[in-house]
């Protein structure tokens, strides 16, 4: 499938001849654009895993392989975003960070893996505040039982160390 946008997305001509900050400023566009995009495409990923009939006909074992399969990405790649699009289903307030473009994928991936619906807000405003190698540290444990994020963000990232769930130290954020 080709795309066109009727030249929507489209550098702006001369894009050599922009100031530093200019260039800046559509990069930063362009990688809004990306992440809205693809909180979408993993919307319709939840709602390819409700769809069995559609994924196995294609003689596929899960929603994760039916993705690689159709999007060229490797296998774990497609797990990943299952994995996410399963998860982001549970957390509306995450999803529309997500959509809005005020999140990256790999920001997500993690922040949904600890968020659950009760802490859906606290950990998107987390996620906002902590860069994808800040995320990188924090490393889920077995351990399922609840999580309780309370006060500001910068206080849940000290909690993760105290927390049976998770791995990390306050000096790695």
């Amino acid at each position: 499938v080709r795309v066109d946008l009727g030249g929507v997305l489209e550098p702006p001509d001369g894009l050599a001849g922009l100031s530093d900050d200019a260039v800046g400023l559509v990069f930063d566009q362009y990688a809004a654009v990306m992440a809205a995009a693809h909180a979408h495409l993993l919307a319709v990923i939840a709602e390819l895993a409700s769809r069995e009939r559609l994924v196995c006909g294609d003689g596929c074992r899960s929603v994760g392989a039916w993705v690689a399969a159709r999007a060229g990405v490797r296998r774990a790649t497609g797990e990943a975003w299952a994995a996410t699009a399963s998860r982001l289903a549970d957390l509306p307030g995450m999803w529309s960070v997500f959509a809005e473009g005020e999140l990256s994928f790999d920001q997500v991936r993690p922040a949904s893996a600890l968020a659950t619906p009760d802490t859906d807000d606290a950990v998107t405003e987390l996620a906002k505040i902590t860069s994808a190698a800040g995320f990188r540290n924090v490393e889920l444990t077995a351990g399922t039982g609840p999580w309780d994020p309370t006060g500001r963000p910068e206080s849940i990232a000290q909690n993760f160390g105290s927390t049976p769930r998770f791995a990390a130290t306050h000096a790695d954020w």
